[in-house]
């Protein structure tokens, strides 16, 4: 059974949970009371882990994402199926850093699902481009490409596709953050401005399934770049979530009031005298 965390965003579930750079373990299992001697213990669970004595000074706790290929409650369509043109945009991450927007837009944007994380398949293992990338259609300094799939997920129990992904390229860390959606998002794209007017998102390209001639649909053909977009949100997963955890915190900042309550002693004496 797969360890429940809950996160003010929302319950996450995780394969495992690995903990690093203890003195002690954090947690040790307790065997239940209604468990035979015989029997097979069974996985500790939030019900069945007591804290151990002595607490550790500073721990790290790495929790592994749960392989999810259909991000339910968005399940992402075929790509024999999916027609629809992808549209890329730069977008300007001088002016606003992508981790800021991306929790602006997270709060603010209405239909907002989830972040994903995905390998860059543009890509070869080389970090060379699988693609032939024209004189003068190089991603500008200080410019992320980001891809815009539009209807490319069905929402649980709809049979039409409404949900849509904003994926963001980093050439440099070889992988493509996703931003996923239950409804389109282009107006917002559009409209995303910086407090001095400048627009975050320059559209510069449309990427089509294929030649208009011919009839794609029920099959995986189609422009190499059209599919790779696609691919790589189909091997998403949630981001690796890290979490630290500082156990003694209050000791030290009891300590440091202390030796600043101190240090107001001495300078008091000093000015009595």
């Amino acid at each position: 059974m797969p360890t429940k965390y809950t996160h003010p965003r929302g319950p996450f579930h995780f394969q495992h949970v690995s903990v690093i750079h203890t003195t002690l373990p954090l947690y040790k299992p307790v065997r239940p009371r209604d468990t035979k001697r015989n029997s097979r213990p069974s996985t500790p669970s939030h019900r069945n882990l007591q804290i151990s004595e002595r607490t550790p000074t500073l721990f790290t706790v790495i929790m592994a994402p749960l392989q999810n290929p259909y991000h339910a409650p968005l399940r992402q369509i075929q790509y024999r199926s999916y027609l629809k043109t992808i549209e890329l945009y730069h977008y300007s991450h001088q002016v606003l850093p992508i981790s800021r927007f991306e929790e602006m837009f997270a709060a603010q944007t209405p239909g907002f699902v989830r972040r994903l994380e995905s390998r860059d398949t543009l890509c070869d293992k080389n970090g060379q481009e699988k693609n032939h990338v024209p004189d003068g259609d190089e991603v500008p300094i200080g410019f992320t490409e980001v891809a815009y799939l539009f209807n490319i997920f069905r929402n649980r129990g709809s049979a039409q596709a409404s949900g849509s992904a904003l994926g963001f390229r980093f050439l440099d860390e070889d992988r493509i953050e996703w931003m996923c959606f239950d409804r389109p998002v282009d107006n917002l794209l559009s409209g995303a401005t910086a407090n001095d007017g400048r627009h975050l998102f320059q559209k510069v390209a449309d990427l089509e399934r294929g030649d208009g001639s011919t009839r794609w649909k029920g099959t995986v053909g189609g422009w190499p770049e059209h599919r790779q977009w696609c691919n790589a949100l189909d091997n998403a997963t949630r981001p690796l979530l890290r979490l630290t955890m500082v156990e003694r915190s209050r000791a030290r900042l009891d300590e440091r009031k202390a030796r600043d309550a101190r240090n107001a002693e001495l300078h008091s004496d000093e000015n009595n005298e």
